[in-house]
């Protein structure tokens, strides 16, 4: 039960919560709100109606791409995920693969804006980043321990060291944050070109590549050591809970095609704030 929590948990990490999901604005599948992309923010750029017809052609190009990748690189059901730990680097692969067909979309967006259309564009995605991220920090302050735990009447020490393991991954994804912002800044001098060279992309996710794993290795550590501090009953209340979760958010992402889900969510990605996950 334990080894399958766990393999759930990675799962969780590298599909919603890892540094890659975080590169990707937390949610999977590329219909809305990818690093600022949907066309409720283009809407805002005064688009000239074959700019917009363009770009949502754009869209429904890559949307196909992004379903494709996703299913490769995860798969929600509980059932499915025993023993992912030992196949991580395979899942960041089919992430890298969603991260290099939203760089060509933004490369092919950026051609069809004009200068000033650009500045704006990359306005209005720094403030729906900033403002994702006041969100999210938020609402971790909210939680000593995850969320998920809360409903496991832990007992008071139990309760205390899950906090502090809790507390250890949260420093720690900070500093995957930074990771990650770096590699968006190096991936941006790749979008912003005439032409897209994938060969430029790939070096720069190579070059970033032994930093997630070990970061996804960290958060598998942690969880690891939260889930060894369960009873086997938490354990199994704990496991049903992912479970209904990850089937609830894989509903609501088919409806949405975003991702977003507004039940129990394991991760940013798969709740809408309110929800209770993971983190």
């Amino acid at each position: 039960m334990k080894k399958t929590l766990l393999a759930v948990f990675v799962t969780t990490l590298i599909g919603v919560t890892s540094p890659i999901a975080l590169a990707k604005g937390h949610g999977g599948g590329h219909g809305k709100g990818q690093d600022g992309d949907s066309m409720g923010v283009m809407q805002q750029l005064d688009l000239t109606d074959a700019q917009r017809e363009e770009i949502k052609s754009i869209m429904r190009t890559y949307r196909g791409e992004g379903n494709k990748h996703g299913k490769d690189g995860k798969k929600r059901h509980g059932v499915e995920w025993t023993e992912n730990a030992d196949k991580m680097e395979s899942r960041l692969a089919a992430r890298q693969q969603e991260l290099l067909e939203n760089a060509k979309k933004q490369q092919q967006i950026y051609t069809v804006l004009t200068p000033a259309q650009r500045e704006q564009w990359a306005q209005l995605k720094a403030s729906k980043k900033a403002d994702k991220m006041g969100k999210a920090n938020g609402h971790r302050e909210d939680h000593e321990v995850p969320p998920m735990f809360e409903e496991l009447d832990l007992s008071d020490n139990q309760h205390s060291l899950i906090a502090m393991i809790h507390k250890k991954a949260m420093a720690k994804k900070d500093v995957e944050r930074s990771v990650m912002q770096a590699f968006k800044v190096e991936e941006r001098d790749v979008i912003q070109q005439t032409t897209f060279n994938e060969a430029n992309w790939w070096a720069i996710a190579d070059k970033y590549k032994p930093k997630l794993l070990a970061a996804m290795q960290a958060h598998a550590d942690y969880h690891q050591q939260m889930i060894d501090l369960l009873t086997p009953e938490q354990a199994e209340q704990l496991n049903q809970e992912l479970q209904a979760a990850s089937m609830q958010g894989e509903v609501k992402s088919k409806g949405k095609g975003n991702g977003e889900g507004k039940g129990k969510g394991m991760g940013n990605g798969m709740g809408k704030g309110q929800g209770k996950g993971m983190y």
